[in-house]
C-alpha cells in the first residue's frame, strides 16, 4: 500500500504496532498494515522497513498499548533480551518528529502519548 490521493491530499500508509497477541485484530479494526505486510518480500529486514514507513511524513502509526509497559520496554530495548515491541518503543522515543502522526490506543480506547509524561519512579 503506497501513498494515495484522497480528496486532493496525499494519504500515507497506516501501520499498526504493538504486542503480537493483539496485533492482527487491532490492525484490522484500524485499517492498518502489520509488519508482515509493510515488509512483505523482505521480512528479515522488517526494522528497516518500519523506519522507512515511519519517516514518511504522511504515514500514520497506530500503536496498541494493550499489555505494554512502555517505560520498561524502552529500558529493555537496549539489552540483548528485548522484544520487537521494546525496539519499536525505543525508536518512537528517539524520533519525536513521528509523534504527531502516532495514534496511541488501548484496543479501542484512544490514549495520550505516554512519552509526553515522565515515567513513574
Amino acid at each position: 500500500m503506497d501513498n494515495e490521493q484522497e480528496g486532493g491530499r496525499i494519504v500515507g500508509r497506516k501501520i499498526a504496532l504493538g504486542l503480537t497477541d493483539y496485533l492482527d485484530r487491532f490492525a484490522a479494526r484500524h485499517g492498518a498494515e502489520v509488519w508482515r505486510q509493510f515488509a512483505a518480500g523482505d521480512l528479515l529486514n522488517w526494522r528497516l522497513h518500519l523506519l522507512e514507513v515511519a519517516d514518511d511524513p504522511v504515514a500514520t502509526i497506530c500503536f496498541n498499548l494493550r499489555g505494554v509497559d512502555v517505560w520498561r520496554g524502552v529500558a529493555r530495548a537496549v539489552t540483548p533480551r528485548h522484544s520487537p515491541t521494546d525496539w519499536e518503543l525505543l525508536q518512537i522515543r528517539e524520533h519525536q518528529i513521528w509523534w504527531p502522526r502516532i495514534e496511541w490506543w488501548d484496543e479501542d480506547v484512544r490514549r495520550s502519548n505516554p512519552f509526553e509524561q515522565e515515567p513513574e519512579p
